[in-house]
């Protein structure tokens, strides 16, 4: 009898699960949603580079404010203030004073030599803004104990003529201090603490950051959604897959890499006003994220 072959029985692959099922539809759904997304956004950008006005309030704007403010403010902090000195006395007592005027961070001593008649027209035709006079024999009525005023004529309009007069005030007194023979019982220790050494542009770029985000958002949100109302573009989206989502997720993505593009450029060009970069508090990104839906929201609410 011939042997008949055993045929070995095949083993049938296994269902997947109802669970893998799930989980590849669901890949494949978020694939899909994420190319739709990012295809609206390629449409976006295609928009965006087509219109100079949107690119003018969205790119340009933000960066002509930092040079306007940066150039006016930002280097405010390293400005000396000028003081004209007229010494018509030349005794040790007038020298040792200028010497504590010029000890003074904030002031630049200018000794003037020609004669000046007029002190008033002096200021007018020189253009300057203070003028301190020492007179003949002041030092020697200080060796007499005797009172010795200077005399000092600003313009009142100038704000910086006062913080110069009372600089000099400030020196004035101290000078009185080492003159007068009297013993100080007690005196103050200034200590200074900063808590945040902020510049001017340094409080300047988050504000500017700030308009970057309302001009950037309301601009393209105006402007987008009036195109599209105009040509019907939202009623043909009906008819494809793309959810209500997607189009709002699309939006407020093209918004915020904007919104960020602009706000990195104005960081670059504050960097030439000396702006410290530190002083940036991580929790912006959270002000800048809500400041986008906010203002993105007013301008579906106005269109």
């Amino acid at each position: 009898m011939d042997e008949q072959p055993i045929l070995e029985e095949k083993e049938q692959p296994k269902a997947p699960s109802k669970f893998v099922l799930h989980l590849k539809r669901l890949a494949r759904n978020f694939y899909l949603s994420m190319r739709r997304i990012f295809t609206l956004i390629g449409g976006r950008s295609l928009r965006y580079f087509r219109s100079p006005n949107v690119i003018f309030w969205s790119i340009i704007y933000p960066i002509v404010l930092v040079l306007i403010f940066g150039a006016i403010f930002g280097r405010a902090e390293f400005q000396t203030l000028n003081l004209d000195v007229v010494d018509q006395d030349h005794s040790e007592q007038s020298a040792y004073f200028m010497g504590l005027l010029e000890n003074t961070t904030t002031l630049k001593i200018n000794e003037i030599t020609e004669p000046i008649i007029s002190p008033e027209e002096w200021l007018k035709e020189n253009n300057r803004f203070v003028l301190l006079i020492i007179p003949p024999t002041w030092g020697v009525k200080l060796s007499l104990n005797l009172t010795a005023n200077l005399t000092i004529y600003y313009d009142p309009s100038s704000y910086s003529a006062k913080t110069v007069i009372d600089i000099v005030n400030e020196v004035v007194m101290d000078y009185n201090i080492l003159i007068m023979p009297i013993e100080l019982k007690f005196g103050m220790d200034v200590v200074y603490n900063y808590v945040a050494n902020l510049s001017y542009i340094d409080s300047l770029v988050p504000g500017i950051i700030m308009i970057a985000i309302s001009t950037i958002t309301l601009f393209t949100s105006v402007n987008y959604d009036l195109e599209e109302k105009e040509s019907n573009f939202l009623s043909k989206l009906a008819t494809t897959p793309l959810t209500r989502f997607e189009l709002v997720f699309s939006r407020q993505l093209w918004q915020l890499l904007l919104v960020f593009i602009a706000s990195t450029l104005v960081i670059l060009f504050a960097l030439i006003f000396s702006f410290n970069i530190s002083s940036l508090h991580p929790l912006m990104l959270l002000f800048i994220i809500f400041g986008t839906l906010t203002f993105s929201g007013i301008g579906f609410i106005l269109v």
